[in-house]
């Protein structure tokens, strides 16, 4: 087995959308305000975890993704961990694996990555592989295009919220979703389910 076979599994809950218009660690781009890991070896079975919720210390969490999430600021300030050690916790159990996985993990890598901007480690990376149930599972589940996408041209299945994959493959809901924790466990299973059909199609071929 080689030293870094591992494969981490990772969710973010936040203060609201990252600003493609603005660079990694603008002032404007969210706050995490929970951060949950699954450090995972080679076979799936996990390792490591962990679940932080991260103080909101100097900014607010708007009422607005406190109804998605339910995360208030009491409850950060209360149970939660300084931005700072939540961004060593996590870049010490990141560092272990030689990939990351997430479900729209473009949206999780730039939350982490802002979030390392903020506590002026801008030089921590995560893993350079990067892989992302959403667009794993696009065609498997090949929903159709939202109105929206057809009337910019794009004729092509919807990308599936984790919720709709996890829906799909397993034939029941998430428990407690959108809780960084819960949605961590669910791109987990997906992931391995994915590969588990990926690896009964190519015995299927040979």
């Amino acid at each position: 087995m080689s030293e870094r076979d591992a494969v981490l599994f990772f969710d973010t809950e936040t203060t609201g959308l990252v600003r493609k218009d603005l660079p990694i660690g603008d002032p404007a781009q969210p706050h995490c305000v929970q951060i949950a890991a699954l450090l995972c070896n080679k076979e799936g079975e996990i390792q490591s975890s962990l679940n932080l919720l991260v103080r909101a210390d100097g900014w607010r969490i708007p009422y607005q993704a406190t109804q998605v999430h339910g995360i208030t600021e009491e409850q950060t300030r209360r149970y939660g961990v300084r931005e700072e050690v939540a961004a060593e916790i996590f870049y010490n159990l990141a560092s272990n694996a030689f990939a990351v996985v997430g479900h729209n993990v473009g949206f999780d890598v730039s939350v982490i990555e802002t979030l390392f901007h903020r506590v002026k480690k801008s030089a921590w990376t995560l893993p350079e592989h990067k892989y992302c149930t959403m667009n794993l599972s696009k065609r498997t589940l090949n929903l159709p295009p939202t109105q929206k996408m057809l009337n910019a041209g794009m004729n092509e299945p919807k990308a599936p919220s984790l919720a709709e994959a996890y829906r799909f493959f397993f034939k029941e809901e998430i428990d407690g979703a959108h809780d960084a924790m819960a949605d961590t466990r669910a791109c987990h299973r997906i992931f391995y389910e994915l590969r588990r059909r990926r690896q009964e199609e190519k015995r299927g071929t040979e």
